[in-house]
């Protein structure tokens, strides 16, 4: 029998605005697998945490170059990003 209690939290779009830095730095901290889905696509994409260094690892990749230029994005930027992506 599974005793594994999931640990489950949703993040609003909100949150993400204002929060984002924050956010990753939890997410990092715990080093859990986090899941994210697009409401513009449908989409999802499950990210396991992993700490060791895969030199094909395009997730690792992205983890370390992409996410920490928008710890200190602003909403508006942020938006116009999300904008972006929905009309590709």
């Amino acid at each position: 029998m599974n005793n594994i209690i999931p640990n489950q939290q949703t993040i609003s779009a909100t949150d993400i605005r204002f929060n984002l830095g924050k956010i990753l730095a939890d997410l990092d901290r715990q080093g859990s697998p986090f899941l994210i889905i697009s409401r513009s696509k449908p989409k999802a994409w499950l990210y396991p945490y992993e700490p060791m260094n895969f030199s094909g690892d395009l997730f690792l990749k992205w983890q370390t170059e992409a996410l920490p230029k928008y710890n200190k994005i602003k909403a508006k930027e942020l938006m116009n990003i999300i904008r972006k992506d929905r009309e590709r």
